[in-house]
C-alpha cells in the first residue's frame, strides 16, 4: 500500500536550538498512529509540521504532493487538527462555530447543514446545537474541538493531547466513537499525548526523545518496553503495568490492554 505521509531527513530549529533532528518515517492510509515520549521531545512541534502549521521545506510528502509554505488552503484542508494550544472559539453560537469552517470551503447550505447534523449525532452531542459556548463544559469544549476538526471529512487527523479535559469514563466513549467515525470515513489519525492510556487504540507507536525517534513499533510491543519507557519518565497504563508485574510471578505471559482480556485469561 502506498502510503499517505512520508517524512523524510525531516529537521527543525527554533530559536537555534534544534527541536526535529532529522526524522524520517512513513504512514499508511487509514492507520492510526501514536506519538509519545517526555515533555519537550518534539511531539506537538513535529505534529504541527505535518499539519502544515509550521513549514517544513519538501520533507513532508502527503499522497497530493509536498506540504510546504507554498500549499494553499484546498491543501490544508486535507487535515483536520486539534491542538492542545489551539485558538479560541470565534463564535457565540455552537452550531455557528461548526458552520464557520464548511463556509470557508464553499460547501452548499444543505451539505453544511447534513454534515453537522450526522456528525453530532454519531456522537451523541446533538444537544449541543442549542447551545451558546459559555454554556459549555470544559469537557464539552474539548469534544466541540474534535467535531471542528472533523466537520470537513478530512483526509488525515491530526491529535495533540485531545482528551485532557475528558473526565476518564467520557473518553472511553468518545475514543470508541472517534475510531469508528475515522474506521468508517477511511481517515488516517496521528495522535500525541501524554497519557499512555490514550494511544491503547492505535497500531503504530513512535517514541520521541530529543526530537529523535528512539522506539518504534506496535503499540502493543512498545509498552512491554516498560523499562525503556520508565527511563524516559513515561507512566504505564494501570493494566499494562499490572500485566508486567503479573508476568514477573509469571501468572500471565504478556501484556493485556483490557481488563475483560486479562480476567478472561487468569480464569482459564
Amino acid at each position: 500500500m502506498v502510503p499517505i505521509l512520508q517524512v523524510k531527513s525531516l529537521r527543525y530549529k527554533a530559536g537555534g536550538k534544534t527541536i526535529i533532528d532529522d526524522l524520517s518515517f512513513s504512514v499508511e492510509e487509514g492507520r492510526f498512529v501514536a506519538f509519545i515520549g517526555p515533555s519537550s521531545s518534539g511531539k506537538t512541534t513535529l505534529l504541527k509540521l505535518i499539519a502544515g502549521i509550521l513549514p517544513s521545506n519538501d520533507s513532508i510528502l502527503v499522497g497530493y504532493g509536498y506540504l510546504n509554505a507554498k500549499k494553499g488552503s484546498s491543501d490544508l484542508s486535507k487535515f483536520g487538527c486539534v491542538f492542545s494550544d489551539g485558538i479560541p472559539f470565534l463564535f457565540e453560537s455552537v452550531y455557528q462555530e461548526l458552520l464557520f469552517p464548511l463556509e470557508n470551503l464553499c460547501y452548499t447550505k444543505s451539505d453544511m447543514e447534513m454534515r453537522i447534523k450526522d456528525l453530532v449525532s454519531f456522537f451523541e452531542v446533538s444537544s449541543f446545537l442549542d447551545k451558546k459556548q459559555e454554556d459549555l463544559t470544559q469537557e464539552e469544549k474539548a469534544i466541540l474541538r474534535l467535531l471542528l476538526a472533523l466537520v470537513h471529512h478530512p483526509s488525515i487527523l491530526v491529535l495533540d493531547d485531545p482528551f485532557l479535559m475528558i473526565g476518564r469514563k467520557r473518553k472511553k466513549q468518545v475514543i470508541a466513537k472517534l475510531k469508528q467515525y475515522c474506521q468508517e470515513n477511511k481517515m488516517t489519525l496521528l495522535l500525541s499525548s501524554s497519557n499512555l492510556e490514550d494511544i491503547l487504540f492505535c497500531d503504530y507507536t513512535y517514541v520521541l526523545n530529543d526530537g529523535a525517534i528512539v522506539m518504534e513499533g506496535s503499540t502493543k510491543s512498545i509498552l512491554e518496553e516498560d523499562v525503556n519507557l520508565k527511563k524516559l519518565g513515561l507512566e504505564l497504563p494501570f493494566m499494562v503495568d499490572l500485566s508486567h508485574m503479573l508476568s514477573f510471578y509469571e501468572i500471565l505471559d504478556g501484556v493485556y490492554l483490557e481488563m475483560e482480556d486479562m480476567v478472561e485469561k487468569l480464569w482459564k
